[in-house]
């Protein structure tokens, strides 16, 4: 179909990770988009759909899979597996939104994604679309866990408050949860994911700098 006259600049889709804290900053940022005059899309999971209030008057909304629509991602498989399922089942899921779109005469035009699913600037570039990462997390928390996956912090720390250049004083309660699971801990998967994102893309937005 032919694209009819737009009365946008360009279409964004927006792909958060699937949690509350990572969906609303990217929902607040999609907001920002439109004010600028562009049309944004924001993609949830269809399990986040129906665990959680999506409706916005503002910004349009729909639907992927990442693979585990009936229990979600965190009840699934370990991290790097549910991940890599998110890649293979949503990268297809993403395809068919993007050919709904294209039907409808309002293509996507930009992909703008949380640096936790780094498959998707890999998938941007295989489509041809430009994309761009949107840190959903402080500089300070990302900066934390760069401490801790390269070994300057020990995971559990024992002693506190730990000092970190350019940070205040720490204390037990100022950093994440973290937990164990068959040796693999969670923040390590996530930071790999976010270093793995900074490796693949030029282009960062960190939502609190």
């Amino acid at each position: 179909m032919e694209n009819r006259e737009k009365d946008y600049k360009a279409h964004v889709l927006a792909i958060p990770f699937q949690s509350p804290g990572h969906i609303n900053p990217m929902l607040q940022l999609r907001k920002k988009f439109i004010r600028k005059g562009l049309k944004a899309t924001l993609a949830i999971t269809k399990f986040t759909s129906n665990v959680m209030y999506t409706k916005s008057d503002i910004v349009q909304i729909d639907i992927i899979s990442d693979g585990y629509d009936e229990g979600g991602f965190f009840v699934a498989d370990p991290v790097p597996i549910s991940m890599a399922r998110f890649k293979e089942v949503g990268s297809r899921s993403i395809i068919e939104l993007m050919t709904k779109y294209e039907s409808l005469g309002t293509p996507i035009d930009f992909i703008v994604y949380d640096s936790l699913l780094p498959f998707v600037l890999e998938f941007c570039k295989e489509v041809g679309l430009p994309g761009l990462a949107f840190l959903t997390q402080q500089c300070g928390v990302n900066y934390i866990m760069h401490q801790f996956y390269h070994g300057k912090l020990s995971n559990p720390v024992s002693e506190f408050p730990i000092s970190i250049q350019g940070l205040p004083p720490i204390e037990s309660a100022d950093l994440p949860y973290f937990e164990l699971e068959k040796e693999v801990t969670i923040l390590r998967c996530f930071v790999f994911l976010l270093l793995t994102a900074a490796k693949f893309s030029s282009l960062t937005i960190n939502w609190y700098s």
